[in-house]
């Protein structure tokens, strides 16, 4: 079973971890935050313990980390991540300049990890919506 670790636990980051804990039973690790308050309070409320992100990231259980930080720190948490041999989920946009999205790119297959962005607006109404009117033609 896969063991997932949260890094940010602001809005976004409470969000993704309380859907491994309430989607893949048992396989939410623990969560890091810069603000260790704030990583306390999220860890407690989902029963889970709170870490530093060095110490997230160094535990062998932990194979997934999610990344859910300011975008300015999407790349360098994601290389250190992909390096530490996790595979990474990182909130969008995945970086800021290309530049920075080869480098993630790199890590990844440096290490052999997979690397995937969170975007998962796909299915909502007004996307779907907007998917059929530019597939009829209407514009587009």
């Amino acid at each position: 079973m896969n063991k997932v670790g949260v890094i940010g636990v602001g809005s976004f980051g409470e969000k993704r971890a309380s859907a491994v804990k309430l989607c893949a039973k048992g396989s939410l690790f623990g969560v890091a935050d810069e603000n260790s308050g704030r990583a306390t309070v999220v860890a407690n409320k989902l029963g889970v313990q709170s870490y530093s992100v060095d110490e997230i990231l160094s535990n062998k259980e932990v194979n997934v980390i999610i990344i859910c930080v300011p975008n300015k720190f999407h790349m360098p948490l994601t290389v250190k991540a992909l390096s530490a041999g996790k595979h990474v989920l990182c909130e969008k946009p995945l970086s800021r300049t290309i530049r920075e999205a080869e480098e993630m790119v790199k890590a990844a297959k440096q290490n052999k990890r997979l690397l995937k962005t969170g975007s998962n607006h796909r299915y909502f109404g007004s996307v779907r919506k907007a998917y059929e009117i530019v597939k009829s033609g209407v514009i587009g």
